[in-house]
């Protein structure tokens, strides 16, 4: 990693592969429709215990445990368990967006709840359970001790619900997506797609405290209400319990409490729409600070935002905002110049302010290089009859690929068996994804005009007369696209036009291509509550994590910055420009950073996208124009390789795969 001379007091964090492991060496000997089903177009699916050996992942309706080894990280299918999450009876809420599978589960997130950890898990039916860790630790190694030699979760002791009790389990009306937890001020918030956000505020004055609190089978909540009463006892002294209930406009995919802040009255939420309300729970009427940001298409000046969006990918929501965080001043890398602070691949003498007053830090020089591997498909048969899809529909559908170990299913479920990764802290888990399911079916669309497409073909060269195969079903290995003989296609033109061909049974051009992007004008619009009071004093930056864009605010508390204050953007930082762009296609449609994790100890933080890319960030503090500033760069893109004596980083694609999870947690012997 470049540095910016001898005396630089920066260093990025090392990042190291300790190692992959397939699914089909997990699961070895288990046939595909018994291995554990993940679901696609989640949140986040696996975590990582803090105190205890223990890996969650969540697959449709469950939640599996392993014990990872040391210190290769496998996850051994001979030791895996399993929780079954209760449901809520005579539950009536509206369908979310897997009717078959209403209980599925949308997250998975672990955190602290006072000094106990914790495991809350949302589901597409609007439940939300809790677990804690310990417990589930304990009845883990009773159950080691109890039955050596088990065949994982096939054995009728690897159910270990019936032991491990929940302390809570509620149901918030409809889809939940968004969790978070204040430890101090043991507050749970979650999220659904009621537009609203509903907090669990714990009761601050009982004497046996939080350990024995939790550990009852279920807290009862008294709904919260504008009373009298209800104003003496909450924000404080908090005798009893409180629900708090928080409107916003949008369905609601993140939630994140300030946990710097030891009162939990700060709370952030993002919709899909791009609005990030800033919550003073004291105050829950309404939002005490609004943020709109992004760039779109729509607009034709940046004081105000998008009525009608009309990017040309307006139907994935490209305004959608995934993750809202705090970060801490302390975690900040001091830094000694721009390039220090903002990375070697970005302009740092071109950097000014503009209006609005984005500090773009976009990445323009290319210091990666990409490729893009199998296993492919099989045969094109094969492939529509695993895809599922109609003749009109294959020029919207990702293709993906199937080999004897690793099989797919056409009803959009996926199996567990993909490579896991551990990277320093940061483990990856990726899966395998069937039938691309429309992302309409998950968020609210706004209706908008449709995209004016060319009324002719373009010339594209003939169609080869037969298919190569690409993938060594013995082997398993990938294969370079460098080594595949494409007929003059792009590799892109290749799949989509022998797909169509395969599909109906006729030779077919590959489709016209879209018209170019229309360009998208940057926005910053803010409002504020009357009720709100400056906090000066307080510097608590944040980040705000989009589909395609990152951003930081400097001073989110402090109206007084709004209108100078730099607020660095970088755009589409999981797919910088490479030395070799035409290697790996145009970026996946179903590529969104909605898995987004932050290490304050190490001053990082991690944005990652189903379409198989993963960014590790370092926060940062500098000075521009004579003033701090916070801002981040981008260190690490996985999965990657290094090559060559020039130390050349090459970002691995992997044709198929689909990314569900990252899970960060401390090495066994580092345990907290």
């Amino acid at each position: 990693m470049q540095q910016s001379g001898p005396e630089s007091r920066f260093k990025p964090i090392s990042c190291t592969a300790t190692n992959v492991q397939p699914g089909f060496r997990r699961f070895r000997g288990v046939a595909s429709h018994e291995q554990p089903l993940i679901k696609p177009w989640r949140c986040e699916l696996s975590a990582f215990s803090h105190a205890y050996n223990l890996y969650f992942i969540a697959c449709n309706e469950k939640i599996y445990v392993y014990q990872p080894t040391f210190p290769d990280q496998e996850l051994q299918f001979e030791n895996a368990y399993f929780l079954l999450p209760p449901v809520t009876p005579s539950n009536s809420s509206p369908p979310g967006i897997d009717p078959h599978d209403p209980h599925s589960i949308t997250r998975l997130h672990l955190d602290y709840l006072g000094r106990e950890e914790i495991l809350i898990v949302a589901c597409d039916d609007g439940d939300v359970i809790g677990y804690r860790v310990p417990e589930i630790h304990r009845v883990v190694e009773n159950r080691n001790l109890q039955s050596p030699g088990r065949r994982g979760f096939f054995d009728d002791d690897a159910d270990i619900g019936h032991d491990v009790r929940f302390f809570l389990h509620k149901n918030v009306g409809q889809s939940a997506w968004g969790i978070s937890v204040h430890r101090e001020a043991r507050l749970i918030a979650i999220s659904a797609n009621t537009y609203k956000v509903t907090v669990f505020a714990y009761a601050l004055s009982s004497p046996s405290d939080m350990d024995e609190e939790i550990g009852n089978e279920e807290s009862h909540f008294t709904p919260f209400s504008a009373s009298d009463d209800d104003d003496e006892d909450f924000p404080s002294p908090r005798r009893r319990d409180h629900t708090i209930t928080l409107h916003a406009g949008a369905n609601i995919p993140s939630v994140s409490f300030d946990n710097n802040d030891p009162s939990g009255m700060w709370l952030f939420s993002g919709d899909i729409i791009g609005h990030v309300h800033l919550w003073d729970l004291s105050k829950p009427s309404e939002p005490a600070r609004t943020f709109c940001l992004g760039h779109c298409a729509g607009l034709k000046g940046w004081e105000g935002v998008p009525l009608i969006c009309r990017c040309l990918n307006r139907t994935s929501v490209p305004h959608a905002t995934w993750k809202t965080m705090f970060i801490d001043p302390r975690s900040c890398h001091p830094t000694d110049s721009l390039q220090e602070a903002f990375g070697p691949g970005v302009r740092t003498d071109h950097l000014e302010l503009g209006d609005p007053p984005f500090l773009d830090i976009t990445e323009t020089e290319p210091r990666f290089s990409s490729r893009r591997s199998g296993p492919f498909p099989v045969s094109w048969d094969q492939l529509v009859s695993v895809n599922n899809v109609h003749v009109e529909d294959a020029g919207d559908v990702l293709l993906f690929s199937e080999s004897e170990e690793e099989s797919m299913s056409v009803d959009d479920e996926e199996t567990d068996e993909e490579a896991s990764e551990e990277a320093g802290e940061v483990v990856e888990e990726a899966d395998e994804e069937a039938d691309e399911e429309a992302e309409g079916e998950e968020e609210e669309q706004t209706d908008s005009p449709p995209v004016q497409l060319p009324q002719s073909d373009p010339q594209s060269p003939p169609i080869p007369e037969s298919t190569p195969d690409f993938h060594d079903e013995g082997s398993g290995s990938s294969t370079p696209l460098s080594d595949v003989d494409l007929g003059g296609f792009t590799f892109d033109q290749y799949l989509q036009a022998h797909f169509l061909q395969s599909a109906n049974s006729a030779p077919s051009h590959p489709p016209a291509p879209e018209p170019a992007p229309a360009i998208k004008t940057p926005y910053c619009y803010i409002t504020t509550s009357a009720s709100f009071v400056d906090r000066a004093h307080e510097a608590r930056p944040c980040i705000i994590v989009t589909k395609e864009e990152i951003y930081l605010l400097q001073r989110p508390l402090d109206r007084t910055g709004d209108s100078d204050d730099p607020i660095p953007v970088m755009r589409n930082p999981l797919f910088p420009p490479t030395d070799n762009p035409n290697a790996t296609g145009p970026i996946p449609q179903h590529h969104r950073q909605c898995y987004v994790k932050q290490i304050p100890e190490l001053g990082i933080f991690i944005v990652a996208s189903p379409a198989g890319r993963v960014g590790i960030f370092s926060l940062t503090k500098t000075t521009y124009n004579g003033r701090d500033m916070y801002g981040f760069r981008l260190d690490h893109l996985l999965p990657s390789v290094t090559e060559g004596r020039d130390g050349k980083v090459v970002i691995e694609d992997v044709w198929g795969r689909r990314l569900v999870g990252v899970a960060v947690g401390p090495v066994q012997g580092m345990l907290d």
